[in-house]
């Protein structure tokens, strides 16, 4: 991949001798790349067919769900999409057409399984963890096998899943070019409090309204959380789009959309096409910067 800077320089008549001096030449300022890929923490999937792939992460054996369009060329994006609690891998791809969404758009598209799908699903509370690792080993595997862009790395989810996007919002922006939290957030009531970013990273967050409550393992109002993580982003000079679909706790219909329009169009180190608030490409109850 190649960077591109811009080197300014100044040329002006020398008062005195009426000759122009040597030009000057600003310090140059590169663009910052993503993190660079590193080598797997072990065995990588085999991406022979689209589906259910095996991998070592931290020393663990674990599973994804990938789709890709198998006639694909050239560079590709890379899209993770995390379930929520209860949930498996499988169905949530299912549900959201993810293998559809991955041809159509020509990206890969990658559903991690969850190691305790009914319990506390991703490992937010110990900084990452196995979670972590399955993260950033994807990533790797994904660079050995295909002509992966890794300006184009994408974080979803839903629910729990969307609280894990969250910590891999603020943890991982130095890979992440942007992310989409359907019910996520931060605060007490979920055990993640914000924390900065690294670098700048556009998010999009969405939640259904008053009646987006989750009582069960937590007691949690993701109105209240995700008000809670986008005045933090805010606050920090991120690009932040909410939105309020107003039909609970839910992926509102219009994901799809919302991830095309969106998640897709973000690459990392350029600017937002949503940073100046402008969001008319969106559903109507989407709205920017306050």
């Amino acid at each position: 991949m190649t960077f591109l800077f811009t080197v300014l320089a100044c040329s002006e008549t020398d008062p005195e001798s009426g000759t122009d001096p040597s030009p000057v030449e600003e310090t140059p300022t590169p663009v910052v790349p993503p993190r660079p890929v590193e080598e797997p923490s072990g065995a990588c999937p085999t991406w022979a067919a689209s589906g259910t792939q095996d991998l070592v992460s931290n020393g663990a054996d674990r599973q994804i769900e990938a789709y890709w369009p198998q006639n694909h060329e050239g560079p590709i994006g890379l899209l993770y999409a995390w379930h929520g609690l209860g949930d498996r891998a499988n169905s949530f791809g299912q549900v959201l057409d993810l293998d559809d969404f991955a041809n159509e758009n020509d990206i890969l598209v990658v559903v991690p399984w969850s190691q305790a799908p009914d319990l506390v699903t991703w490992n937010f509370l110990s900084g990452g963890g196995d979670d972590l690792a399955l993260f950033e080993d994807v990533r790797n595997c994904a660079a050995q096998h295909f002509e992966l862009d890794t300006s184009r790395v994408w974080s979803m989810g839903f629910s729990f899943g969307a609280i894990w996007t969250t910590f891999l919002t603020m943890q991982s922006s130095d890979i992440l070019a942007g992310s989409v939290v359907f019910s996520g957030g931060t605060g007490d009531s979920i055990q993640l409090q914000y924390f900065t970013p690294v670098r700048q990273i556009p998010v999009l967050a969405a939640w259904g309204g008053a009646a987006d409550q989750y009582n069960g393992l937590v007691q949690a109002d993701f109105s209240e959380t995700t008000a809670d993580f986008t005045d933090h982003l805010e606050a920090d000079g991120h690009t932040v789009v909410r939105c309020d679909h107003g039909l609970g706790h839910t992926v509102p219909y219009e994901y799809d959309d919302i991830l095309k329009k969106f998640l897709l169009k973000e690459v990392f180190g350029v600017p937002s096409p949503h940073a100046d608030g402008d969001v008319s490409d969106l559903p109507s109850y989407c709205f920017g910067a306050e």
